[in-house]
């Protein structure tokens, strides 16, 4: 009975679940905001600026005492957290920041004329060549088409300025304009159009708010009014919206705050452009924010209803489609002068400004998201306890099953395409299994080893090639196993850990400790160190590290609280802290901050509930608890969302065996559990869904079978849709996605720009137009953002990141743009001679070669490499015979290329054991210098070294440290020396 699938064992048990009570949740609480980490110190009028590698840099503005700041600060969407970096060059208030091409962010004005640059490589900022031609503060800064910067208009000590500088970051100079503006302002808008020109509206002159417009022409570098607003306003916030007309929303008239709302139309060639709309803001604003959202509505938050007033806490949403205001939840802190910064998780980061006449430090988030479920493509097959596994060209792969009505074990495939919503026939499986564990391995082709067939657990494995749609048998384990785990190690090979077999050796008991290693490459399994104790029904996750994170489970009859690592260096076992409950069929998932979250379960002896969570620090080795969730449930999927949050949906009831038809949401940043939107049941009276997973379009797969009125069974699977509502029409869509040499990756399509209100000044609304590109692998699904290099235009339809983070197997990038996704795509990791994917100097081909002697393509490994590999002083490794040819040629790769030839072949390498490099130059003597270590390896035996004859004119021979050292002139032929054990 123990070797029966759960889903087996819940459905021979009495059939409580037909009337069982599903209880209801209330549904998710959508467009809040929530209160996060505060901001280091408290500032206003500063700047916020989202960089491409996904984090806000926070600058300057306004502390206590309204004394200028130069400090900044560095917030993490991933973590939730706060960290201080460089301090600016000088303090500086009510400037402007802009996020340039190269990635680096431009700081103008707000003290002085001068400018400065922050690169997010170095966390350093450093001053421009040169200053603009006025100081100015609460001026507009744009980044054009360019990628040149249009600087215009604010005020100094002189008087409100009509003048512009355009800042080259191809110089990191400023140069004025040819033309100034028509009027003067100060507190005015820009905003870049899709012509590539800039509106700028609005204002004050000192004395007076202004009511016209004007546009900046780039390439004739011309300035020609445009239009008159209903009212003149200042301190006014301009969005362009997805339709191309731009929003300009509150603002004051020199006295009082405002609630009105124009359209500026762009294609309006005759005639005034701007139009107030009949509808009003519900509140009268001025220094508020507006951000717009993934689903094309602007989030209106904040700011003062009279002029010199208290802050307000009130938000409200536009419409552009039935332009209207609807009031929408309220800041966490009534706010003004404030920043507000589009996520590429589609949330808004609120942060800092004034409560009254004093700054603030507090931040919040607000959250669009509304998550809902759509039914999809049912399989052929009815299934339960199938494993899914994404494959290289997006598809999922559903492997086996078991037939809940029979008891008997699937023995096909399906394989779901997310572009058409359906499943084909994926083959033939050479062994009928259910409850196996499956894994894509690095080529790309899918692993799936042990589950149950009639007879019990089973040690056979197989291999799916999506080439030929068609599977092989494999190497088996040592031992049948189920109810254990796999895991794809950052080596390539795969881990599996644990469970329950038919067939323990010599009779022992059949809940196993023993753990065993599959190499793709030779398709053979081999033993590995075991658990401390047995294991089944546990959890187990490739930790950011490479080691392997096992906990709970159950342990013979009872669920166990312990926790143990696994080092695929050593092949050893070592355990860490316990968590508080003990727990099994719980999930667990990596966070994107590199913890673990583990939730839920049940106590194996009672079947009780289990509804707390508890998270995994593998810095500290300790669990802390994370929350209460509102559902028991046991024998369920978790994943891991595009916005960091983490869905858990479906499973079963450990309190009455009653399916789990409502959805929950853990926010990492705020350590909280949400109620979701529930899940179908197709109407059935029962939903039993076990299996998940996370396709590449951002929607998750819940996949099941329904127990139906007449007493059958049929296949039953929903996608998730987290809810951003984004506009499909302007979502980036990625071509082809590519590693080189450098492990950069080089991303090709269109949509990597967005509308831009690319304003700047007292408030800041941050242009989030340009794109920010997410990486993610199996062991790290949330990923990392990666910063983009070069200084190409964004709109040429290509990108190139900095290196990829180590992985194997297989990684999926994803381009947002204004917090819209694009679908994924996926790129293959190999062992190949162009990538260096652990940074220590050799490639992964040639280490993977060598792996027998200790190499890890994954692993940096920089005093293995360096005893076969060249010194910095110019030596390299080359056999005699390379040697001889490059001399014979007129060459001297040794010194001049020392990475043109292959390392040492495997014998030489066998034959000698050094702690040094072999080979060495002396780069102002010009000798070589050979040292063979007088240690043995195993290949040698216990035969001593023999000198050998060494007559080269002009060589020397000595010993040091126990060591013969040979040198010779760089003229001698002789380059490498083998040394051979005579018998």
């Amino acid at each position: 009975f123990l070797l029966l699938p759960g889903y087996l064992r819940r459905l021979f048990g009495p059939l409580l679940f037909i009337t069982a009570l599903l209880l209801a949740l209330p549904a998710k609480a959508v467009n809040t905001f929530q209160a996060v980490a505060a901001l280091p110190e408290v500032r206003s009028n500063f700047t916020a600026t989202l960089l491409n590698n996904g984090k806000v840099l926070v600058a300057g503005g306004s502390g206590s005492g309204a004394v200028a700041l130069k400090t900044a600060a560095l917030y993490d969407p991933t973590t939730g957290a706060w960290t201080a970096t460089d301090s600016m060059t000088i303090a500086r208030a009510s400037h402007t920041a802009t996020l340039l091409p190269s990635g680096k962010v431009l700081v103008a004005g707000g003290a002085g004329a001068g400018g400065e640059i922050y690169d997010p490589a170095t966390g350093k900022w450093a001053a421009t060549a040169n200053t603009m031609s006025d100081a100015r503060q609460f001026a507009t800064a744009t980044l054009l088409a360019s990628g040149k910067v249009l600087i215009a208009g604010g005020s100094n000590s002189t008087g409100t300025l009509k003048t512009a500088a355009i800042f080259d970051p191809a110089l990191n100079t400023f140069s004025g304009t040819t033309a100034v503006m028509n009027l003067a302002r100060g507190n005015h808008t820009a905003t870049l159009l899709p012509s590539g020109k800039v509106l700028v509206c609005g204002g004050n002159n000192g004395t007076t708010s202004i009511q016209s417009g004007e546009l900046y022409d780039p390439t004739a570098s011309t300035w020609t009014l445009s239009g008159t607003q209903a009212i003149g306003r200042a301190s006014q916030t301009a969005t362009l919206l997805t339709t191309g007309k731009v929003l300009l929303t509150g603002g004051n008239d020199g006295t009082n705050s405002q609630g009105f709302a124009d359209l500026y139309d762009p294609a309006v060639t005759s005639g005034n452009p701007f139009t107030q709309l009949t509808n009003k803001l519900n509140a009268t604003r001025t220094r508020h924010t507006a951000s717009l959202l993934a689903n094309g509505q602007v989030l209106i938050a904040g700011g003062t209803t009279a002029l010199g007033g208290t802050a307000v806490s009130s938000a409200e949403l536009f419409d552009p489609t039935a332009a209207t205001f609807t009031a929408v939840g309220s800041l966490a802190t009534a706010r003004s002068s404030h920043a507000a910064t589009l996520l590429p998780t589609g949330r808004v980061l609120i942060s800092g400004g004034l409560t009254g006449a004093s700054p603030t430090a507090s931040t919040e988030l607000f959250d669009p998201l509304a998550g809902s479920w759509e039914d999809t493509g049912n399989l052929d097959s009815i299934r339960s306890g199938a494993p899914l596994v994404g494959l290289v060209n997006g598809r999922i792969l559903a492997i086996g099953g078991g037939n809940p009505l029979s008891g008997i074990p699937v023995g096909t495939a399906e394989a779901y395409d997310p572009g058409t919503e359906n499943w084909s026939k994926a083959g033939t499986l050479k062994t009928a299994r259910s409850g196996s564990m499956g894994v894509l391995l690095p080529g790309g082709k899918v692993l799936a080893s042990g589950g149950t067939t009639g007879g019990g657990s089973l040690a056979s494995a197989e291999l799916y090639d999506p080439a030929t749609n068609s599977w092989s048998f494999t190497g088996s384990m040592g031992l049948s196993r189920a109810q254990s785990t796999i895991t794809l190690l950052q080596n390539g090979k795969v881990l599996m850990a644990g469970g329950i077999s038919s067939n323990p050796p010599g009779g022992s008991s059949p809940f196993l400790s023993s753990a065993e290693i599959y190499d793709p490459k030779t398709g053979a399994w081999s033993p590995t160190g075991g658990m401390a104790g047995p294991r089944r029904q546990h959890t187990a996750i490739l930790l950011a590290s490479g080691k392997v994170l096992v906990c709970g489970g159950a342990q013979g009859s009872s669920n166990i609280a312990t926790a143990e690592l696994y080092d695929p260096q050593t092949g050893t076992w070592s355990s860490t802290g316990s968590m508080a409950i003990a727990r099994t069929g719980h999930a667990s998932v990596l966070l994107p901050d590199g913890r673990v979250l583990t939730m839920a379960g049940k106590t194996f002896v009672t079947s009780g509930p289990v509804l707390n969570a508890e998270v995994y620090n593998p810095v500290t080795g300790l669990w802390t608890a994370a929350g209460t969730m509102s559902e028991d449930r046991s024998g369920f999927p978790a994943t891991v969302l595009d916005s960091g949050k983490v869905l858990v949906a479906g499973g079963v009831r450990a309190s009455n065996s009653g399916s789990v038809t409502v959805t929950e949401i853990y926010d990492p940043v705020a350590g909280t559990w949400t109620a979701d939107a529930p899940s179908s049941n197709g109407g059935s009276a029962f939903f039993l869904s076990d299996a998940g997973i996370f396709l590449r379009n951002g929607k998750f797969m819940l996949m099941g079978t329904t127990f139906e009125n007449d007493g059958s069974f049929k296949s039953l699977v929903q996608l998730y849709d987290e809810g951003r509502g984004d506009q499909r029409a302007w979502r980036p869509n990625i071509a082809t996605a590519t590693l080189d040499g450098f492990r950069s990756l080089t991303v090709t399509g269109s949509g990597f720009r967005g509308p831009s209100g690319a304003s700047g000044g007292g408030v800041q609304d941050s242009s989030t137009n340009y794109p920010v590109v997410l990486w993610q692998t199996p062991g790290n699904q949330y990923g990392t953002y990666l910063p983009l290099l070069g200084t190409a235009s964004f709109t040429d339809g290509s990108l190139c990141t900095a290196p990829v983070p180590l992985f194997v197997g297989y990684g999926t990038a994803t381009v947002f743009v204004n917090g819209a996704p694009s679908v994924s795509m996926r790129v293959s990791s190999d062992f190949s001679a162009m990538l260096d994917s652990d940074g220590d100097g050799m490639n992964d081909l040639a280490e993977a070669n060598a792996s027998q002697f200790g190499f890890d393509p994954l692993k940096a490994q920089p005093v293995l490499v360096a005893q076969f590999n060249a010194t910095a002083t110019g030596a390299g490794f080359y056999t005699q015979a390379q040697y001889d040819a490059s001399r014979t040629q007129g060459r001297n790769d040794v010194i001049n290329s020392p990475n043109t030839y292959s390392l040492y072949s495997a014998a030489q390498i066998q034959a000698l054991n050094v702690n040094v490099p072999l080979i060495q130059r002396d780069a102002i003597t010009g000798l070589f210098k050979l040292t063979l270590g007088l240690g043995k390896t195993p290949a040698l035996g216990t035969t001593a070294f023999t000198a050998f004859p060494f007559d080269v004119a002009g060589s020397q021979m000595q010993i040091v440290n126990g060591k013969i050292e040979f040198t010779f002139p760089s003229t001698n032929g002789a380059a490498f020396f083998q040394i051979q054990s005579k018998p």
